[in-house]
């Protein structure tokens, strides 16, 4: 089916979108050091201290407007993080095993 001239302009549109993705990438890509270089990197954080309290603001299911505020430590944070994940991870797995296998 031939392009019509009206429509050739838009044939180029997935080309162009598909450059300007790519090319940011490219020139995003990280540079390793040279094997045997003897050189050693510092990490890129320093170690954060795990009692640091932190403070974070939920929103109230079931209301537009209500928020509470909740603080743990750095060290209860993660642990909740992991919770959740397990959590959902076994929840997953576990309807497939339901299932006989997927």
């Amino acid at each position: 089916m031939p392009i019509t001239s009206a429509l050739r302009p838009l044939a180029l549109v997935p080309v162009s979108v598909a450059l300007f993705v790519a090319v940011p990438l490219a020139a995003q890509a990280p540079v390793e050091p040279a094997a045997g270089s003897g050189t050693t990197t510092a990490s890129p954080r320093p170690e954060r201290d795990p009692n640091e309290m932190i403070c974070e603001r939920q929103e109230v299911t079931g209301s537009r407007l209500g928020s509470r505020r909740v603080c743990m430590t750095r060290a209860q944070w993660a642990q909740q993080r992991r919770d959740s994940k397990d959590l959902v991870d076994r929840s997953q797995l576990g309807s497939c095993l339901r299932q006989a296998g997927c």
